[in-house]
Formats: C-alpha cells, sequence, structure tokens
C-alpha cells in the first residue's frame, strides 16, 4: 500500500489495514541533514528486511492452511440434532486465529513484551493445540447404547423375582448409559474400532437393588474399559481391561488412537508422526500458561522468562501434527524431518 499523504488518519487507517510499517518520504525542500536523511534510509531498509522475514515465517504455514482448505477428511455429522456439526470452520477460524497470533509474534514491541510478559509464540501454539479437540470430536463415533440386560460386576445376569433378566428399569424404560448434567458416559468407536466403553451393575440397599426415591431407575456403579492403553511409551492393544484414566478427557490417548487406528502410523517415538506429537505434548505440558500432566511445577520460579519457550520450530512440528491429521499426508511448505 502506498500514499503521498502523510495525515495521521490515512496513516491510522493503514494500520487498521494491515499495514506492516511507514516510511515518510520528506519533501526535497524540507530542510534535513545527511545524517537525518541516512536515518530514514536505514529505517526503510530494516522496515522492508522485517516484511521479507515475517513472509518467510507465515508464508509455509498459510499455503498449508489453504491447502487444508482445498481438501480434507473432514466429515460433518448430525448426532442428536437436526443441525450439522461445524468441524470444519471451526477448525478453519483456530488455524486463522494461530496465523493471526504469529503474525503479531513478530510485530510484538519491546514495550508490550517487557511490560505485559507476552509470549505470542505460546499462545499461537495452544491456539494450534486446540484443533487437536476438534479433530478428536469429528473423527470419534460416541454413542449411549442401551444396555441389553443388567449384570452383576462379573457380567453374571441379574435376576428379576421370576427369575427372568433384568433388561428394563423399574419404570419399564431402557437400561442405558449414565447420561445426567454433571455425568456423561459414553461408548467411542473410530471406523469400527472400539475406543472406549462402560461397563455397570447395581448398587444394593442390604440385599436389595437400590433405586431412587422414587423407583424409577436402579442406582449402578460402572467402570471404564478399553483394549488401548499405553506400557513403557508404547501404544498398545490388549484384551478389554479397566482403564483408570478418564479416556473422555484424555487427548494424549484419543489422537495417539487415532494416529494408530486411522493412519497406520507407528505406536511409539521410532514412527515420526507419533515423534511430532509426543514432542508438542510434552511441550504443552511445561508452559507456563498450562501445566498439563507435569505434576512437579516449580512454584518457587515466579518470573514468565524461566519457564519453556515456543520456537519456530515447535510450531511446525505441531502445524505439521495437525496438517496430518485433517489431510493423511505432511505439507510439502513444511518438509516433515525424518
Amino acid at each position: 500500500m502506498f500514499t503521498a499523504s502523510t495525515k495521521a488518519k490515512t496513516l491510522n487507517s493503514f494500520a487498521e489495514n494491515g499495514a506492516d510499517g511507514f516510511y515518510i518520504k520528506h519533501s526535497p525542500d524540507t530542510s534535513r541533514t545527511p545524517e537525518i536523511v541516512r536515518n530514514d534510509v536505514i529505517s526503510l531498509f530494516a522496515l522492508v528486511k522485517n516484511c521479507l522475514q515475517k513472509y518467510a515465517l507465515l508464508s509455509p504455514f498459510w499455503k498449508g492452511i489453504q491447502e487444508i482448505e482445498k481438501a480434507n477428511l473432514i466429515q460433518e455429522k448430525r448426532v442428536g440434532t437436526p443441525q450439522e456439526t461445524s468441524f470444519r470452520k471451526r477448525i478453519h477460524e483456530r488455524l486463522c486465529m494461530f496465523i493471526g497470533l504469529l503474525k503479531k509474534a513478530y510485530e510484538q514491541k519491546a514495550f508490550d513484551k517487557d511490560t505485559f510478559l507476552y509470549d505470542e509464540y505460546e499462545t499461537a501454539f495452544l491456539t494450534l493445540w486446540s484443533c487437536l479437540n476438534e479433530i478428536s470430536e469429528c473423527y470419534f463415533t460416541k454413542t449411549q447404547p442401551i444396555l441389553p440386560h443388567l449384570t452383576d460386576k462379573n457380567g453374571n445376569l441379574m435376576m428379576d423375582d421370576k427369575n427372568q433378566p433384568i433388561t428394563l428399569n423399574p419404570n419399564k424404560k431402557p437400561l442405558t448409559y449414565r447420561n445426567t448434567k454433571i455425568d456423561k458416559h459414553y461408548k467411542w468407536d473410530l471406523d469400527g474400532n472400539l475406543f472406549l466403553e462402560h461397563k455397570y451393575w447395581p448398587k444394593y440397599d442390604g440385599t436389595t437393588l437400590k433405586t431412587d426415591p422414587k423407583k424409577n431407575w436402579y442406582f449402578t456403579d460402572f467402570e471404564r474399559v478399553s483394549s488401548f492403553g499405553l506400557d513403557n511409551g508404547n501404544y498398545i492393544d490388549s484384551t478389554i481391561r479397566k482403564v483408570d484414566l478418564d479416556y473422555q478427557k484424555e487427548i494424549r490417548m484419543q489422537i495417539a488412537f487415532i494416529l494408530i487406528k486411522k493412519f497406520n502410523t507407528g505406536n511409539n517415538e521410532s514412527d515420526p508422526i507419533v515423534k511430532l506429537f509426543e514432542d508438542s505434548r510434552k511441550l504443552r505440558n511445561h508452559l507456563y500458561l498450562v501445566h498439563g500432566d507435569d505434576t512437579n511445577t516449580d512454584y518457587t520460579k515466579s518470573l514468565r522468562q524461566s519457564g519453556v519457550k515456543v520456537t519456530n520450530s515447535n510450531l511446525q512440528d505441531l502445524f505439521k501434527l495437525i496438517y496430518f491429521l485433517l489431510k493423511g499426508s505432511t505439507p510439502v511448505t513444511l518438509a516433515l524431518n525424518t
């Protein structure tokens, strides 16, 4: 953008429309010393250099976002509502927020950085990380199936007073997964691969099956079960067993399952894609703004500058992972290091 105007209103308008900076060419009639002219030229060169460096930083990410927009693996769906999901738009918004924050990182002023402790690389990283939640929600199928019958903790059929299997609640409504405002359980499936399900068994009031005061519902205990787990850094498949972690909240296990089952990656960091994920996850868990699963935070170190720093290389690694999860390949503009 170019203008011959030196009016403050015009310059403000330029700034509002994304100008990277300003250079004002003074009139030759203006009395200026050679030193002032020299400093003006140096300022122009610095501005051009800054723009070129910013382009080199942002261009690969922007091209990658455009490639994701052009073609991706996202399938919108309807789950218990006539409205269709908006995963494409939601992920696009997050990717735009990411590149916007990254752009601001290159425009960060020393005053803001020192006074307000800005670290736009960190906020850009966390914004990009948030795409993983959208991807997980998009790929998994979550249902609340009807239970065919009530069993005890060992899987034995519970019988009614007529010695028939209990298949309904006392109010004759189906036995279902827990579905309250504060506790919703789902069966998670990915392209026919079971990730998580819940098993229920009745609570007792003495020797009687415990119900709510109105005798509408059986009170139950539950456990989460899965064949997917983690053992010494390896993601493993085994027999269905109880899992102590709440896989509904464990983005680590969700994304690892997607990588292995949907994209046939390896099951540990020897696979380059899994390594991108693990490296990004470990970094996230040690950032100043989040503690993740790091329980060894040293609260005597209050200064932000003492924390782990996010680099452009870290951002590239996480972006490669997001790109792979959305397209099934790695971006040409950010070649995967193997």
